[in-house]
């Protein structure tokens, strides 16, 4: 009976109570008949002399370095020692070229008597050198006194950092154009839109419409009566 009862507990049945029927060993593993119970994770029908590492099926060989190995490792290009570089076209074509040969059949064996290889790497250029370089008082550019007489003639006189700072520029400017504002006026004139004969015909109807206007119909007994209702008109 102890096994019976273990079976029922692992069945989610109370042992204390009566069971009509045999007790198999193999209902603790039928997942028909087993019952999960309140707040608790389902049970797995499985052998217990499994590992824990035991695969239904085929098991496939995990790679040992994760995802979190691979996102948090930063890992170098190392360039392939063996990598010969490719052939340089450009240089080989251009080289045929410089001898007279611009043809299909006589560049292919340009190239092959004269291989040239694509240069791997970054050429740094030498850098121009400056004036600054050998003098360190030299400076770029102009001095703001030495201004050009073409200069002067076409801006004027150096502006007056006085008058700058006060916006009198500005003030000269609003003086300028209120002294045009009459142009600007004309210039912005509105002109009434051109009648159309569409136009012309809706202002006619409309007129005779008003004109055809009569009083409603009443019997002459009831021309005198006035109105009992009041229609707010």
């Amino acid at each position: 009976m102890p096994a019976a009862s273990g079976l029922l507990a692992s069945l989610s049945m109370d042992p204390s109570e009566p069971r009509c029927g045999v007790t198999r060993p193999t209902m603790g593993s039928n997942v028909l008949l087993t019952k999960t119970g309140l707040s608790k994770s389902k049970k797995l029908h499985c052998s217990a002399d499994l590992p824990e590492d035991h695969a239904y099926g085929l098991a496939k060989a995990r790679d040992p370095e994760g995802a979190r190995e691979v996102s948090m490792s930063w890992q170098y290009h190392e360039a392939n020692p063996d990598s010969q570089p490719g052939p340089n076209f450009v240089a080989m074509n251009k080289g045929a070229a410089m001898e007279g040969l611009t043809k299909a059949t006589q560049q292919r064996p340009y190239r092959v008597e004269n291989p040239v290889k694509v240069e791997l790497g970054m050429k740094e250029s030498p850098k121009p050198e400056l004036p600054s370089d050998n003098n360190e008082a030299h400076t770029y550019g102009r001095r703001s006194a030495n201004r050009p007489f073409e200069e002067v003639r076409l801006t004027g006189q150096q502006p007056d950092m006085v008058d700058l700072m006060q916006g009198q520029y500005s003030s000269d400017w609003v003086k300028m154009n209120m002294t045009r504002r009459e142009e600007f006026e004309e210039a912005h004139e509105k002109i009434e839109p051109m009648s159309t004969r569409a136009s012309v015909g809706h202002a006619m109807n409309s007129a005779k419409a008003v004109e055809a206007q009569r009083e409603p119909f009443k019997l002459k007994k009831f021309g005198k009566v006035t109105s009992k209702v009041s229609t707010r008109r």
